[in-house]
């Protein structure tokens, strides 16, 4: 199957492009209170391609005097490669406008384990059992990869606010090569819609 490309977009308007020559698409924000990123997924099977077309795209964005941030899921080297770079799991710059991240589940649930870990050996809830745990076994949870991905994903794009906070402004378009799965899609455009509802609820009448 050919690698797939979706916008995770519920408006869109168009502004001037940074060089004045063309215009670019942006995501906006119902908050009105300035663009979030903008999220370019590529799905697809392994062998496909998606993994150099999404690197590619990433490039061109960059190229284009976008920030852009490649957020890889697979292990395949392809996207080394082509950047020519090593990619970690933390964010690492490449070239001018270029960032890129490597997303692993155990990886992603040392963090939050870790501070776990301090609040319970103050107040002993668990009584070292949590202390045993490690995020690689953790990782091997039914539906974890796809949760923590997401969450991982929306600490750059910040689904649940309706402005940008200082955090969040680094970057103008998030490209996302991940594995064959719409349930990757299906958690974002959740992650969308409960930002919506949140907003609905935070401006009405109290």
């Amino acid at each position: 199957m050919a690698p797939s490309l979706v916008v995770s977009a519920r408006h869109a308007h168009a502004v001037p492009h940074r060089r004045g020559r063309r215009q670019r698409v942006v995501v906006a924000s119902s908050g009105g209170a300035g663009p979030p990123p903008k999220l370019v997924t590529f799905l697809g099977k392994g062998g496909s391609g998606k993994t150099t077309a999404a690197t590619i795209a990433a490039q061109y964005y960059a190229s284009e005097g976008f920030k852009t941030c490649l957020v890889v899921q697979s292990q395949d080297p392809t996207a080394e490669h082509l950047m020519g770079s090593k990619i970690g799991n933390s964010l690492t710059e490449c070239v001018a406008n270029l960032s890129a991240i490597k997303l692993e589940t155990g990886k992603l649930l040392l963090e939050p384990l870790d501070r776990l870990k301090k609040v319970d050996a103050q107040v002993n809830f668990t009584q070292g059992i949590l202390e045993g745990i490690v995020g690689e076994e953790l990782g091997v949870l039914p539906g974890m990869d796809s949760i923590c991905l997401v969450l991982a994903l929306q600490k750059l794009l910040n689904f649940f606010s309706s402005g940008r906070s200082n955090s969040q402004s680094e970057f103008d378009v998030i490209v996302y090569d991940c594995n064959n799965t719409e349930e990757i899609l299906r958690l974002i455009g959740a992650a969308d819609r409960a930002s919506q509802i949140l907003l609905e609820v935070c401006e009405g009448p109290c």
